[in-house]
């Protein structure tokens, strides 16, 4: 994780995991540590309290699809992987979607009100499958051939996406299918803060590529995004919704663009819009409370930082925002347990430790403060 002042930290904070369309390449490191060598095991439970083994599956090609219920562009995704598993179901295609550490209830919830029928597991009581398929980015889907080993490693999710998965399919089920041979990496190439390659979406998107589709031009809006050309974001989710009016997914991030370019009001309003349609959407909150508190309205975004807990309660960003806004508000109590709580979350979590040292100045204990400017210099 990359320091970054005190200025800009809540905008990056903002900016986080969940939001972007990763590129349609993938991060070369992290896949060729996995393609060509076997699936590690787990054992989880679905949505019904029954166990679920991956090796139990040998014999099927399954995709094990990383999701969370608050990841915009997992939301996405699910309709492809619905899709694909009713239309393949009979050639012994499993589909598995497994969940980033959420409540059962809130996973429950999302997967009815999206009507998600394939297998839903959930890692709320083991996050160690997270870290076993080094997990970065959602949706994360992993393909597994019929003898167990992982065909195909990709991140992210962009309009050809069904396609790509589709042919990965088609690969690993032809008589020809030849099970690829593992890439002599280092296991240090996987545990850096950045992935070492797949960062293609920087130079801008293809200057041939045309949108003509609602989703097409809300992923290039994505692509823009990422690079902070947020009036061309702007422009392409507009096109998006002229496509398909009050998509949520489209106002959601012409609302991040919007903040992000300081635009706060015209943010509020269209996360007003997600919120109205999607009340489950716990970053909808937590970017309208930001925009609020950055409009000089902390006593108003306690209220949306309050729900994006209650719906995500394994948000350290969550619960970062609302310790920040009690700070500013003078009310140092309850900043300190929701900052407490950011940092027991994400022990790395840079901005929250930030805020809580300028607590501990505050209240007067130097001696912590010291020793969580220590730790900030070794992050």
């Amino acid at each position: 994780m990359q320091a970054v002042s005190s200025t800009r930290s809540y905008l990056a904070l903002a900016i986080g995991t969940g939001l972007f369309f990763a590129p349609p390449a993938r991060p070369e490191s992290v896949a060729d540590y996995f393609v060509g060598h076997t699936a590690p095991d787990f054992t989880l439970k679905d949505l019904e309290g029954n166990e679920v083994r991956l090796s139990s599956l040998k014999g099927h090609v399954v995709l094990v699809d990383f999701w969370a219920s608050w990841c915009g562009p997992c939301r996405m995704e699910i309709p492809m992987l619905e899709h694909i598993s009713k239309k393949f179901a009979k050639q012994g295609i499993v589909v598995i979607g497994v969940n980033s550490q959420e409540p059962e209830d809130v996973v429950k919830r999302f997967a009815t009100k999206n009507k998600m029928n394939y297998p839903i597991v959930t890692t709320e009581h083991n996050p160690a499958v997270m870290h076993a398929y080094a997990v970065r980015g959602l949706p994360t889907l992993v393909v597994i051939d019929k003898s167990g080993m992982i065909a195909a490693y990709r991140v992210g999710v962009n309009a050809n996406s069904e396609q790509t998965f589709v042919v990965d399919i088609h690969h690993v089920t032809s008589s020809k299918y030849v099970p690829p041979q593992p890439k002599p990496v280092q296991i240090a190439q996987i545990r850096g803060s950045q992935p070492t390659s797949g960062t293609s979406s920087m130079a801008g998107p293809d200057p041939n590529w045309q949108p003509k589709t609602a989703i097409e031009f809300l992923a290039r809006a994505h692509v823009w995004f990422k690079m902070r050309n947020y009036a061309q974001t702007k422009a392409d989710a507009e096109d998006a919704l002229r496509l398909r009016p009050k998509w949520a997914q489209a106002q959601f991030l012409r609302g991040a663009a919007a903040y992000a370019g300081k635009d706060y009001a015209a943010a509020i309003t269209d996360f007003d819009a997600v919120i109205q349609q999607e009340p489950d959407w716990a970053d909808a909150y937590r970017y309208r409370g930001l925009a609020y508190s950055y409009s000089g309205q902390h006593e108003r975004a306690l209220d949306d930082y309050r729900q994006a807990v209650e719906l995500n309660p394994h948000s350290a960003a969550a619960y970062n925002a609302l310790g920040w806004a009690y700070f500013e508000l003078g009310q140092f109590t309850p900043a300190r347990t929701n900052l407490d709580k950011a940092i027991e979350i994400d022990p790395d979590f840079i901005v929250a430790r930030q805020n809580r040292a300028r607590l501990f100045a505050k209240e007067g204990e130097v001696t912590a403060e010291l020793e969580e400017l220590s730790i900030l210099l070794g992050l």
